[in-house]
């Protein structure tokens, strides 16, 4: 057995209701708060309130509330954040929760790191030349998802988008992994169907892409293969009725064991080439991968047909991994166009380029070498 190295620092706190005891958690680790957010539908919801007001009773300060997260955050967004941040520190703020779909985690855990180290956060992201170290650890973060996909509960990653370099990296490290976690599987129940579907394909690439690449462990390997039984069990439920508890709660423990695998040794090229696109299309992260995930899988029963086969048993359905794939996309109403997601097939040999610049961390982890040309005919058998 090869030698393999794991670390997850990130306590984890799941069940209905979970939100509304959120502010007993944060007590003992912090008097005050920086709240992160999206636009609107957490708010709507009620779950926004529900927050603030579980922290407030547990004695928590709140003197800053950040709204507006988009989906994929920008370097901008991330840098004038800060600034108002900085306003509160020290003494102010001491520690960061994030509530919401992964961009608002991502921005949660990015803000935190961005409010102790200076300059812009791209400078520590860039994937083109030397990267700006740290110098301080950044504040800790709690995360309260209400998608179940994106894992960023439980990963040490943070999905920054800088329009200007046509670039979607991670900020990634040990120290940036979330020192809790409140999972309540209400929040989830309250996603529309469409970003139900979206965001468990999102979930079920984490587990299907650290599971085929090309380094592998018993604890990954563990974790991938339960995940990838819950996401086709249980994801056509969940959109089908949206308020099925018993559906929302697998999936949201599928996520997570999304976030705890990337933690370990990441995604491959399913992510090096939706990067690119949500990068130019501004396009929902979990659409993207729905689309190229069709060509990745047509690829990795050529390239890894034992690990296929393996994946290809926890889908349902009749034919081979690819088919049973597409047949899941079409269950829950996903089976995505490059038009659906505002791309053309002139973009292709473009989206391959900046995911071989971009992502090359990502296209490392491939099972086997893959070059630009590679990952164009990818993006052709999605097509197929």
């Amino acid at each position: 057995m090869e030698p393999f190295n794991v670390y997850f620092p990130t306590r984890i706190v799941f069940g209905e209701g979970k939100l509304k005891e959120t502010g007993d958690f944060v007590a003992p680790l912090a008097p005050s708060v920086c709240v992160v957010t999206g636009h609107a539908s957490m708010r709507k919801t009620g779950f926004l309130d529900e927050l603030l007001e579980s922290l407030e009773r547990a004695g928590v300060e709140v003197p800053l509330v950040i709204e507006g997260t988009p989906p994929n955050p920008t370097v901008e967004f991330i840098d004038d954040g800060v600034q108002r941040m900085k306003e509160f520190i020290p003494g102010g703020v001491e520690m960061v929760v994030g509530l919401g779909g992964g961009s608002s985690l991502d921005a949660a855990k990015a803000l935190a790191f961005s409010a102790v180290n200076d300059g812009s956060i791209w400078e520590y992201i860039t994937p083109t030349g030397a990267k700006r170290q740290p110098q301080r650890v950044p504040l800790p973060v709690v995360e309260i998802p209400s998608t179940s996909g994106t894992g960023s509960e439980t990963s040490c990653n943070a999905v920054i988008t800088n329009p200007a370099e046509e670039a979607k990296c991670a900020l990634s490290g040990p120290y940036l992994f979330p020192r809790l976690a409140i999972v309540d599987p209400r929040l989830p129940a309250a996603m529309p169907r469409k970003l139900t579907a979206a965001t468990g394909i999102d979930a079920w690439s984490h587990v299907f892409e650290n599971f085929t690449q090309c380094m592998n462990d018993p604890f990954t390997d563990a974790l991938n293969l339960e995940a990838l039984r819950i996401v086709p069990r249980w994801l056509p439920e969940a959109v089908e009725k949206p308020s099925d508890m018993e559906a929302r709660s697998h999936l949201t423990v599928a996520s997570m064991m999304g976030g705890m695998v990337l933690g370990v040794s990441g995604a491959h090229v399913g992510h090096a080439l939706e990067h690119p696109i949500s990068a130019l299309t501004n396009c929902p992260h979990g659409e993207g991968l729905a689309f190229v995930l069709k060509g990745v899988t047509a690829w990795i029963e050529k390239v890894l047909p034992e690990r296929a086969a393996m994946v290809e048993a926890t889908l349902p359905g009749d034919g081979t991994l690819s088919r049973r794939y597409r047949s899941l996309l079409r269950r829950i109403d996903c089976d995505v166009m490059p038009e659906d997601v505002g791309l053309e097939e002139a973009h292709f040999d473009k989206i391959a380029a900046l995911a071989m610049k971009t992502m090359a961390g990502a296209v490392k982890r491939a099972p086997v070498t893959v070059d630009e040309k590679t990952l164009r005919d990818i993006l052709d058998m999605s097509m197929e």
